[in-house]
């Protein structure tokens, strides 16, 4: 029995008890076409368990990110995560938000975007948006994605891997040589390097 393109839930202008009819078919349109409608409406309904009133606020938001698996700093992930995905810079991420977040990095009925992911990864090192990642915002990230892949970054070989990661990364798109990258000299970057996604 298929599942229907609508169902009775909560959004964003409605009090925890009443109830209309969401639909599924617009997120879907919306996400184009990321996710199946039974994917959905699973998400949907973990969104409102998560989040009875339908936002996330900037504080309870790291209840989301704690039940993702191996993250191993979830307050400093929450922090630059809920940054990112808060498109409308209100404080608060809505459902459609949150959607449009997962169609980008875990899509399951169609391939992951490549372009869309550097866009997105992107926006998170760009933590002072600045417009351009620069030497020290690779470090810090790539240190955090190694630390969340359970390696010690004080080991030497560790520190070393990480080095040559940046090293590797700047000589695929920083074509002006100022050891910075803008997301136009990732993107195009990636064009003649397909393996980019590997050193972000």
């Amino acid at each position: 029995m298929g599942i229907s393109p609508s169902l009775p839930a909560q959004s964003d202008n409605t009090s925890a008890g009443e109830e209309e009819e969401v639909d599924l078919l617009k997120y879907q349109v919306q996400v184009n076409h990321a996710f199946k409608l039974h994917e959905i409406h699973q998400l949907y309904t973990n969104w409102y368990r998560l989040f009875p009133s339908g936002y996330a606020s900037r504080s309870n938001f790291i209840n989301y990110v704690k039940e993702e698996k191996g993250i191993v700093n979830p307050e400093e992930i929450s922090k630059e995560f809920f940054r990112v995905l808060d498109v409308n810079k209100d404080g608060k991420i809505t459902f459609s938000e949150y959607l449009g977040f997962m169609s980008i990095i875990k899509p399951t009925s169609r391939p992951v975007e490549p372009e869309q992911l550097i866009t997105f990864l992107f926006k998170v090192y760009d933590k002072e948006e600045k417009g351009h990642l620069t030497n020290y915002d690779l470090l810090q990230c790539t240190k955090q994605v190694f630390i969340s892949k359970g390696y010690d970054i004080n080991e030497e070989r560790v520190a070393k891997a990480i080095d040559n990661n940046i090293k590797t990364l700047l000589e695929m798109c920083d074509k002006n040589g100022d050891s910075k990258l803008t997301l136009e000299e990732l993107l195009e970057g990636y064009k003649t390097n397909k393996n980019l996604l590997e050193y972000l």
